[in-house]
């Protein structure tokens, strides 16, 4: 009698293990690979991105006065004492917030690939559904389950994914949201009358100036792009800034004059 039940329980086993077999989708295993290399990688850039997520944490928690008063003393450092007060530069701190706002080529290279395998996991998952549902209508209980298991593994390989480059996509998101509380907290300032764009160099530095000079004038008035309203903040400038040096008689050789690729950044 026990042999006989012994018996039953092996063949149980076998045919438990053969319908696993039968259902096993080896998915999960085909990204393995493809995912430790790029785990791999994350893990060689991930303390550059904290490092930058960190130095955009504490320009985030500056005050708009601390911000306001960056602004002013970077004005003094340009411009003199004497002219700062027609100067308005983008604070130290909102102009690094600006920059790391958004994604470096090299992080847009490796946010695409991280795109690719979660869009082809995403295919996998697709394929694997349609066969849970007919294994689900045939009421294969072990099917369902297996092929349940190995949907979780799809949906385990995205999320690893999605998570390996999130200090940079928490860097951009907090950059963001403190340039945009920072600008809403700006008004729009009138030009001085007395002020004069005068002795501004065909160069980056001079197309700087002239930045710098109408920051947060009217944007309605003042359109430098296709913001028309509100303070100017050069979100949207469409390098329609031109800075014109006439001379009389002939051009001086040397290119100091020529201000073409430094000047419209």
């Amino acid at each position: 009698h026990d042999c006989r039940a012994r018996t039953r329980l092996s063949l149980c086993v076998m045919t438990a293990s053969r319908k696993k077999q039968k259902v096993a989708d080896p998915v999960p295993a085909a990204f393995a690979e493809r995912l430790a290399e790029l785990r791999q990688r994350a893990a060689e850039r991930e303390p550059g991105w904290l490092a930058l997520l960190a130095e955009v944490k504490k320009a985030a928690e500056l005050s708009d006065e601390s911000l306001h008063a960056e602004g002013r003393r970077d004005a003094e450092r340009r411009y003199g004492s004497a002219s700062a007060a027609h100067f308005w530069p983008e604070p130290p701190s909102v102009a690094l917030l600006i920059e790391q706002s958004v994604r470096t080529e090299a992080e847009v290279a490796f946010a695409a690939e991280l795109d690719a395998i979660c869009v082809d996991v995403g295919d996998a998952k697709a394929a694997q559904l349609a066969r849970l549902q007919q294994a689900k209508a045939a009421a294969d209980i072990d099917a369902v389950r297996e092929l349940g298991r190995g949907l979780g593994a799809l949906h385990a390989v995205v999320g690893a994914a999605r998570a390996l480059d999130q200090p940079v996509r928490d860097r951009i998101q907090v950059a963001s949201r403190r340039i945009e509380a920072y600008r809403a907290s700006r008004t729009v300032r009138q030009l001085d009358a007395r002020a004069r764009l005068v002795d501004v160099p065909p160069t980056h530095a001079g197309y700087r100036q002239v930045l710098d000079f109408y920051r947060l004038t009217d944007a309605g008035s003042l359109s430098f792009g296709r913001t028309l309203q509100g303070p100017q903040f050069f979100t949207d400038v469409r390098r329609n800034v031109a800075i014109l040096h006439a001379t009389r008689g002939p051009r001086a050789s040397g290119g100091s004059e020529e201000g073409g690729e430094e000047g419209g950044d």
